[in-house]
């Protein structure tokens, strides 16, 4: 099947919308639904920023360990372009969220 450009753009924004969405919805994982209702409290919100919290520091070691395995494994010439970018994009969200 053949598409025009507007189908084409118009299915473009479809799936940006649907991305946007699904966005949200991790976003939003792990809220009660009263919390979402508006029904928050201190106790509620400061836990889930501790989950948020915790969840980050583990994901921030994860990166630590896998950096460091690539740096210590010799030579990059093992690693094609793409990952070495990907390495280097975690670095700096290391460097940035440690304020360094």
């Amino acid at each position: 099947m053949s598409y025009t450009k507007e189908e084409i753009k118009i299915e473009e924004q479809k799936l940006l919308v649907r991305r946007r969405a699904a966005r949200c919805v991790i976003a939003l994982d792990g809220l009660s639904d009263d919390a979402l209702d508006g029904g928050w409290n201190y106790k509620d919100f400061s836990a889930y920023v501790c989950k948020l919290e915790k969840d980050r520091n583990e994901l921030l070691k994860a990166l630590e360990e896998l950096s460091f395995a690539v740096q210590t494994s010799g030579s990059t010439a093992r690693w094609d372009d793409f990952l070495c970018k990907e390495i280097q994009v975690a670095l700096n969200v290391i460097a940035k969220t440690k304020g360094g």
